[in-house]
């Protein structure tokens, strides 16, 4: 998330505020998960997110993170999202977001069934 502060909903445009864990790190306290609330998730039975950073001017700086959120179980580009997810899990998970890619979804622990996934595709 790249230290954003904030997301935006890509369905009403509501501004959520993110929030940081932090862990310790040597010296350093470094950011450890993000969240926000995201009321369109009620009701969603197997929900994914797609995240993008958009321009909103003409300065790279100018630019908000998108969030669009999606039932894998009632919609086509959910059900597509979360297909390329399971596909990019290798034999053993990576756990390690410095090892996010293209090619591999990262688990945030190894029990895949109660872990968090990520993934980053570039367009």
């Amino acid at each position: 998330m790249n230290h954003a502060t904030e997301v935006v909903s890509g369905e009403d445009h509501s501004v959520r505020p993110i929030g940081y864990d932090f862990v310790k790190r040597g010296n350093n306290r470094v950011p450890n998960l993000a969240r926000f609330e995201a009321p369109e998730m009620r009701g969603m039975t197997n929900p994914v997110a797609i995240f993008e950073w958009v321009s909103t001017g003409t300065l790279t700086t100018d630019r908000i993170l998108r969030y669009k959120l999606l039932d894998a179980d009632t919609s086509i580009l959910g059900s597509r999202v979360f297909e390329k997810l399971k596909l990019g899990i290798s034999t053993s998970p990576l756990t390690d977001l410095s090892q996010l890619s293209d090619s591999h979804t990262v688990v945030s622990k190894s029990d895949i069934e109660s872990a968090q996934w990520y993934r980053l595709d570039r367009k």
